[in-house]
């Protein structure tokens, strides 16, 4: 889980064997390559620990992050995360490309102080819950519809203010 830090290295490093050198047992590349991920996981939560969950990310930063999340992707272990019940969770959001969610585009008093994911991937729900820095919570509900074993489009349905007022989405898509 990418709970902490971020999901989140410019990852690439080159190392040159011999033959010899590049023989693994079976077993081996499967430890080698487990280390790796979470290696690179550790990287990409350090890479977005003082961004400010994205919202003072340059475009260097942003282009770097999306990189290394690629790369980590692809060492994803689950073939087909959208069939696996370890993505559903309350997550604590560590870095988001939204401004809105970030709190680039938000008055100070608004910007977020933590922002907890959750996915309910069996009945392809989500709900983000965000609390200020002055304490005022605000939430927004979504269906996910599934484009591929990796990928959901996002329907967002309710936004909720102070945990009272309940506005529906105008359409809004992510």
């Amino acid at each position: 889980r990418l709970s902490r830090g971020v999901p989140r290295m410019r990852c690439a490093t080159a190392t040159s064997r011999t033959a010899a050198m590049a023989f693994q047992w079976p077993w081996e590349s499967i430890g080698d390559t487990k280390a790796k991920r979470e290696k690179m996981k550790a990287e990409l939560l350090d890479m977005v620990k003082d961004l400010n969950r994205g919202a003072t990310a340059t475009s260097d930063q942003k282009d770097e992050i999306e990189a290394a999340v690629k790369a980590l992707e692809k060492l994803n272990p689950t073939p087909n995360p959208l069939e696996s019940p370890l993505l559903s969770d309350a997550w604590e959001l560590q870095y988001t490309t939204a401004d809105g969610i970030s709190g680039k585009t938000r008055n100070p008093l608004f910007k977020p102080k933590k922002i907890i994911q959750t996915l309910d991937i069996e009945n392809l729900r989500a709900k983000n819950e965000l609390t200020s820095v002055i304490g005022f919570q605000e939430a927004v509900s979504a269906e996910l519809t599934p484009m591929n074993k990796t990928t959901v489009a996002v329907q967002f349905k309710v936004f909720t203010l102070g945990g009272v007022l309940k506005i529906p989405a105008p359409g809004f898509t992510g």
